[in-house]
């Protein structure tokens, strides 16, 4: 529940159709999306089929995520 809350906050952009959904609608929409993990050269690729339902919504929730990981990186220490 924490996860879902967080990723409606922060990953995904103002107005969008999936911050009013429910924990159902997550699990059936989202995370029951088949996909296929790929690693070559060090790196871990996901690959989504574009003719998936939410297709769009999962390369977006991606995509603010590795820009929030981008911004954090570049933050200065505190000590």
């Amino acid at each position: 529940m924490n996860l879902l809350s967080w990723l409606q906050l922060a990953a995904l952009p103002t107005g969008h159709t999936a911050k009013r959904w429910d924990v159902k609608r997550w699990r059936y929409r989202l995370f029951a999306t088949a996909g296929k993990l790929i690693t070559c050269a060090r790196k871990t690729w996901l690959l989504i089929p574009k003719h998936a339902p939410e297709a769009g919504t999962t390369t977006t929730i991606l995509a603010a995520i590795s820009e929030l990981k981008q911004r954090r990186r570049k933050l200065p220490l505190l000590a």
